[in-house]
């Protein structure tokens, strides 16, 4: 059977490229409203981490004669006057105190962790404990080592104490 030339066309919006063409404005459409292919209404938005601050973090302010006290301790090396405690969560009334420190013939500073069970570190009353908790405190002060407190860098508020030394204007 050959085509009838002189039947009727079908008009355009009955012809099958139409539907598929107008199938895909529809979907177009619809994706817009729903928020499909941008980043606004994606759930991986990019957000920015919120300025941490020294008080925002938890540090605690450390007096110039704690400062001091731990100072004596040095033998050879120089306090640059920077420090800043941090609460110890696992053990009862201890709080870490970092100081940053130059040891003898060096250049660079460095970070020594102690801890200490004075009850406020911003006073100018020392009421506790010295006690060295990682490897530059025990190697460059000589303050003594308690075995049986077993003090680490891994200790909840020691690595803190460390950060906040950053946080210090």
């Amino acid at each position: 059977m050959s085509k009838d030339s002189n039947a009727p066309k079908k008009p355009f919006y009955l012809r099958t490229w139409f539907f598929v063409v107008a199938g895909i404005v529809v979907l177009s459409f619809i994706g817009s409203l729903t928020g499909a292919g941008d980043d606004e209404g994606s759930t991986v938005a990019e957000t920015t981490a919120p300025t941490e601050t020294f008080e925002s973090k938890g540090c605690l302010e450390v007096s110039q004669r704690l400062v001091e006290g731990i100072g004596q301790g040095f033998s050879g090396s120089s306090l640059t006057g920077k420090a800043a405690g941090f609460d110890a969560p696992d053990f009862a009334d201890v709080r870490f105190v970092a100081v940053e420190f130059v040891p003898n013939g060096e250049t660079n500073a460095e970070i020594a962790i102690f801890a200490t069970n004075d009850d406020n570190l911003n006073d100018d009353k020392i009421n506790g404990l010295i006690i060295p908790a990682d490897g530059f405190a025990k190697n460059f002060s000589d303050w003594g080592v308690n075995e049986k407190l077993n003090l680490s860098i891994a200790d909840k508020g020691a690595s803190e104490s460390k950060e906040c030394i950053a946080l210090l204007n």
